[in-house]
């Protein structure tokens, strides 16, 4: 599974949520809330499963650089939406590596709000979930 953290552009310099997104333990991603969504941060798991560095992925929007062919924009829009509309939200889709490799991954993410500003910001879902698998498709 995939955990990414959306992030308003007041927070994305906090380095505390910075430190968590590197420091977790599955492949995460911390990002704007706000479309394009454009990455902050990334940790080595991402990395590793998507192909990307992260000075490759920062400013970039996660669309842009992981939906291909077999990917259901359909699918990922709801999910974009939902996370807005509910402040949580998870999906399986097909993305694709840097180098065009395709994979199926669940992704999820739950809005919290930064009392001290008011801003809100994303984190991975606080729910009990599979290790994280990733099936690559030929």
């Amino acid at each position: 599974m995939t955990v990414t953290w959306g992030m308003d552009l007041d927070l994305t310099m906090d380095n505390d949520v910075r430190k968590r997104c590197i420091e977790s333990k599955k492949a995460a991603v911390l990002s704007e809330t706000k479309a394009p969504f454009n990455i902050v941060a990334t940790n080595s798991q991402w990395s590793s499963m998507c192909g990307y560095f992260p000075e490759e992925a920062l400013g970039c929007s996660p669309k842009d650089l992981l939906q291909g062919e077999l990917t259901d924009s359909n699918k990922a829009k709801r999910f974009a939406e939902q996370l807005t509309a509910d402040g949580h939200a998870r999906t399986t889709l097909v993305n694709y590596s840097k180098f065009g490799r395709a994979f199926v991954h669940t992704i999820s993410s739950e809005l919290v709000m930064d009392t001290k500003n008011g801003a809100s910001c994303a984190r991975p879902a606080n729910r009990p979930s599979k290790p994280h698998r990733c099936q690559f498709l030929a």
